[in-house]
């Protein structure tokens, strides 16, 4: 226990992924020991960490693990993670850790809550981490300027860091047009804005860094081509020959006096060679002479015979052992710049060699080192400048891609500056213009798109408190149009108003019943009579224009009284026009009937009277003077004229009882009557009377076909329309030639209006074109060869009396149709 407490202090705030992926893991490690309520867990990713956690409730014990932790360790130690998270959670099990979910979850929002909190301040920190960044990348590029010569690991470092911000800076800039590029393929509001304002940023960050970088390439180009010029190279060749040719000019000279050494008398010969003290004086002697730091005789085997030095000569020299044991006959010169001293040998015979050794000058030694160490770093920097230019480049190209993306970040940060509060306004806007008055926007900022916000505020204040206004109004205007549509529904004339284009611009029920009116369709085109008293009217300046039209209707002709009143008057113009009028056709049949009564009744008066006693004078004449005829001839003759007298004066008497009966109709005795009986009875008669003509009656439900009339007057209206229909019948010549059907239909229904609609169809000629059909009610209008023109004026003034409507009608198939209506008192008995 002690090692997991130890190792979980180690370890503890990481691999969040490897502990989420385990948690089903321990499930089934511990299922058996307890049951399993629920295993599950919570993430919540930020930019530079992970927050993770997972719950296992095993016997009511609760594991709970919460990490933090960078992502590049994360990616690193993942491996290592996936173990110790196992044995961290086994014995978090083992000690029976517990915590409450309600705890876990107030712990959670506590988290949330800080994270939202230090938003900001991670904003903040990212910024310094970037800028460090750029900061860290400008000091190593600058060591690479400064020393070229140790850019091994740096320049790894750059090129690897270079590029891996570069990817970055390419994803994020890729990453934010895609975005933004998605947004305006959707419509969103203010992407055009945000591309607007990130390319101007974006042009306004890239032109400077590319002008700043070319010119920096090329200082840098031009001072890298004069450091490796034709002068530079040409001054250290020479500085370098310089040198080799002093130390190649004492080498010489060493090389020279050696042999002039060891080819001395006397060396010449084995026994003098032999002897060491004279040997050693002579070689003192020549040191001194040759100014040299030491000589030496060696034998071939490398063993030293005697030297002149101040110290014990040291080992020879490799090259200087091969030398000897080769038996070269020429000399060797070796430099041995790091003991400043130069040695040449020579070979004194067959056996012994000379060994001359000459100290340099260490300031001399010194400057020639210089001068090589310059000259070779000079060849490694010249080999190295495509190196430090690649370097350079990548670094300009990562700071012209950080200047990028931080011009982008700054244009989306402006444009949404901009463009979050004319977002708002826009949609804003669109809800007033939907009619939600209560938009309300907050001001995000004080400069001039706050004052527009608050403008916008005061508007839609203004806008709500007009439209509540204007409700208000429109209300107390609907309850007037009401209460004048109401008073309009109830009045029997037709009211209709016209614009100054002569437009229907709203009209009661009598007026689309009457004229057939639509609203928005101009009066002329119905009815070209109305159109033409319309402009009348704009044309005369008068406040009240009253005219008496006839207007076609149909089939008939009716008239009507019109009044013309203007309705608004702008500048001297009529703009509306109202329209009464009433249909003044019943009053005028009515004056008509009125008229031909009085006439009927005086031409009864005046008439009836002497028509008696001119039949009995007749009927005398014919009884005493046609016996007294002998001629066989003027007695026929005298019976034919006396006849005659006779027919005419009963024909005179029948026209005169209908002058009477259509003057004085007698007074109606009214009660309730079914009209099935009195239909059946009239069809019946006629049917025997005329059987070449089939007579088809239908009436639906006869019970409740009740009505309240005089029997006798509605007997006879019926009587009339059916006996002009058989006469219709039989008057057409052409029935015969067509080969058509003799037939009378008669339909009793109810209507949906709940009053008795009799129709009468016959199959005759039909009325003739040039006949108004409305004039057929008048008095003695008719188009009978024999008829009086009394049947129809007699059948529609009962009708009328009996609070009916008769409407008389051309069928398309021919004949004519004659409806007639009267109201239901729907009672059965």
């Amino acid at each position: 226990m002690l090692q997991r407490n130890a190792f979980h202090g180690h370890c503890h705030g990481r691999f969040v992924c490897s502990c989420l992926y385990h948690a089903h893991f321990i499930y089934r490690w511990h299922g058996r020991a307890g049951r399993y309520l629920y295993a599950g867990y919570l993430i919540e990713k930020t930019k530079v960490s992970f927050l993770g956690g997972f719950f296992v409730y095993v016997n009511d014990f609760t594991c709970h693990f919460t990490i933090r932790y960078e992502i590049y360790n994360f990616l690193c130690d993942f491996r290592v993670g996936y173990v110790n998270c196992q044995v961290i959670i086994t014995g978090y099990f083992k000690v029976g850790l517990s915590m409450s979910i309600k705890e876990e979850i107030t712990k959670q929002t506590q988290e949330q809550d800080e994270t939202t909190n230090t938003s900001k301040l991670f904003k903040v920190f990212m910024w310094v981490i970037t800028i460090a960044i750029m900061g860290f990348l400008s000091l190593l590029m600058g060591s690479v300027v400064l020393n070229p010569s140790a850019t091994g690991p740096i320049y790894l470092a750059l090129i690897n860091i270079n590029v891996l911000f570069a990817i970055l800076f390419l994803t994020f800039i890729g990453h934010r047009f895609v975005h933004l590029l998605l947004e305006r393929r959707r419509g969103l509001i203010g992407t055009r804005m945000n591309l607007r304002f990130v390319a101007l940023f974006s042009v306004f960050a890239v032109v400077p860094a590319i002008l700043v970088g070319a010119g920096s390439l090329w200082i840098l180009n031009q001072g890298i081509e004069g450091w490796f010029s034709n002068r530079m190279t040409t001054a250290l060749d020479g500085s370098l020959r310089v040198a080799e040719s002093y130390l190649e000019e004492h080498e010489k000279n060493l090389q020279i006096r050696t042999e002039v050494i060891a080819k001395s008398p006397e060396l010449g010969s084995s026994a003098i060679l032999a002897d060491r003290e004279f040997i050693k004086l002579f070689l003192e002697k020549r040191k001194l002479e040759n100014f040299l730091s030491s000589l030496r005789i060696y034998k071939e085997t490398g063993e030293l015979v005697a030297h002149a030095d101040l110290f014990s000569p040291g080992y020879l020299s490799p090259e200087l052992m091969n030398f000897m044991q080769e038996g070269r006959g020429q000399g060797l010169t070796v430099q041995d710049l790091q003991a400043r001293q130069i040695l040449a040998i020579s070979r004194i015979d067959d056996v012994h060699y000379l060994v001359a050794v000459k100290r340099m000058n260490q300031q001399v030694l010194d400057q020639v080192a210089a001068t090589q160490d310059a000259y070779a770093e000079y060849n490694e920097l010249r080999q190295k400048s495509t190196d430090v230019r690649s370097i350079f480049i990548w670094s300009l190209l990562v700071l012209a891609l950080a200047s990028l993306a931080g011009a982008i970040w700054f244009g989306f940060k402006f444009a949404f500056s901009i463009t979050k509060p004319v977002t708002a306004l826009v949609h804003a806007t669109n809800k007033v213009s939907a009619g939600d008055m209560d938009v309300r926007l907050t001001p995000l900022n004080d400069d001039e798109l706050g004052i527009l916000t608050q403008s916008f505020n005061r508007m839609a204040s203004q806008l709500q408190n007009s439209q509540n206004l204007l409700e208000s109004k429109n209300k107390e205007l609907n309850e007037r149009r009401k209460i004048t549509e109401a008073v309009l529904t109830g009045v029997s004339a037709g009211v209709f108003s016209l614009d100054e284009e002569g437009k229907v611009q709203m009209a009661n029920a009598t007026a689309f019943a009457s004229l057939h009116l639509k609203v928005g369709e101009a009066l002329d085109i119905k009815h070209p009579e109305l159109g033409y008293l319309f402009n009348t009217f704009m044309g005369r300046p008068v406040q009240l224009f009253q005219e008496k039209v006839s207007v076609r209707i149909g089939d008939e002709n009716r008239t009507f009284l019109f009044r013309l009143v203007p309705q608004m008057i702008t500048g001297g113009k009529v703009q509306n026009v109202v329209v009464t009028f009433d249909d003044i056709t019943e009053l005028l049949s009515a004056q008509k009937v009125a008229a031909w009564s009085d006439v009927a009744r005086r031409i009864a008066h005046e008439i009836k009277n002497p028509l008696t006693p001119i039949q009995l004078s007749a009927e005398r004449i014919k009884r005493r003077y046609g016996k007294k005829m002998e001629e066989p001839e003027d007695k026929e003759l005298f019976e034919q004229l006396t006849s005659t007298i006779v027919r005419q004066v009963e024909e005179m008497r029948r026209m005169v009882n209908e002058f009477s009966d259509f003057a004085r109709m007698p007074a109606a005795v009214m009660k309730e009557e079914k009209l099935a009986p009195i239909l059946q009875e009239i069809v019946l008669l006629q049917q025997q009377a005329r059987p070449d003509i089939h007579f088809d009656l239908k009436i639906e439900n006869e019970d409740k076909l009740n009505i309240v009339c005089d029997a006798s007057q509605i007997s006879r209206v019926f009587t009339n329309i059916v006996e002009n229909a058989v006469n219709a019948i039989e008057e057409d010549e052409n029935v015969d030639k067509k080969n058509a059907t003799k037939e009378i239909k008669i339909v009793v229904e109810m209507s949906q209006s709940g009053k008795l609609v009799t129709t009468v169809k016959d199959s005759g000629k039909g009325l003739p074109e040039d006949v108004d059909v409305s004039k057929l009610f008048d008095p003695y209008v008719t188009t009978r060869k024999k008829g009086t023109g009394l049947g129809l004026a007699i059948v529609r003034r009962v009708v009328d009396e009996h609070g009916g409507q008769i409407r008389l009608s051309r069928r398309e198939e021919g004949g004519t149709c004659v409806e007639i209506t009267f109201p239901l008192t729907n009672k059965k008995e």
